[in-house]
């Protein structure tokens, strides 16, 4: 799913993180997780996870900070969301390719659980607006990785989930570096890579290790398959912090 695991089951246990502000509108156990789409009066609607803040409405300068690294990209055709299934970043990039003229023939969205689409659907619209009807949209329901390591010839990957490994034991670094060959080996050359890494605490709960350990291992992993790449921190309201970005693009 989002930013700080993908499922249950899969990911470690999510650390609770629940906030008596908010007002669910309504709750759905999938065969995955627990979904809830939530009124905030400060930051609007908004989707949580088994308990964990995912995204709200207000957080449009998440959508921004993934997309519009990827609009240097002059040929940009085919771009693959991983995760990001409800709809944020899917809807800034259709719109973000058509304000700029850019050439996007394909938007294909990767997520596991297809009832948060529904959901988001249902009750996102100002936040994904139409983009799950676009036609230049493709939505799969399934894992992320398996379609990962399927894909090919894409322009541009948009990495919506964490690094956590997917099983607990798992060594963290080995992990990181399989995911980013992986993504590596799906692009064209030329081609772009855009994260969210972490937030900007000096230890995220859902991190085994100290936010700055993490960051130093991931972009070594990148610099081994990639030409180079840039940070970021842009502030997310509704997370009351600053969220660290990712891009990198493969050599031409």
């Amino acid at each position: 799913m989002k930013k700080r695991h993908q499922t249950v089951g899969i990911f470690p246990t999510p650390v609770i993180d629940e906030d008596p502000a908010k007002k669910v509108l309504e709750s759905v156990k999938s065969q995955f997780q627990r979904i809830e789409i939530a009124q905030h009066p400060v930051y609007g609607d908004q989707l949580w996870i088994d308990g964990d803040l995912q995204i709200s409405v207000s957080d449009h300068a998440y959508n921004v900070a993934m997309v519009s690294p990827l609009l240097s990209h002059g040929n940009l055709e085919y771009v693959c969301i991983l995760g990001g299934g409800d709809g944020g970043v899917l809807y800034e990039l259709l719109l973000s390719a058509e304000r700029n003229g850019l050439p996007l023939k394909k938007a294909t969205l990767v997520d596991i659980d297809g009832q948060v689409v529904d959901l988001s659907k249902k009750y996102l619209s100002d936040f994904c607006g139409n983009a799950f009807e676009h036609h230049n949209t493709e939505i799969i329901i399934g894992d992320a990785f398996a379609y990962l390591h399927r894909a090919n010839r894409l322009d541009a990957i948009i990495y919506d989930l964490t690094m956590d490994p997917i099983r607990e034991e798992s060594d963290r670094r080995k992990y990181i570096g399989d995911v980013i060959k992986a993504i590596s080996d799906s692009l064209n050359a030329g081609g772009m890579l855009s994260m969210q890494v972490c937030g900007e605490k000096e230890h995220d709960p859902m991190l085994s290790m100290p936010r700055t350990e993490y960051i130093e291992i991931l972009t070594a992993e990148v610099m081994k398959h990639f030409a180079g790449y840039v940070l970021q921190n842009v502030f997310i309201p509704s997370f009351e912090e600053a969220w660290t970005f990712l891009t990198a693009q493969k050599p031409s």
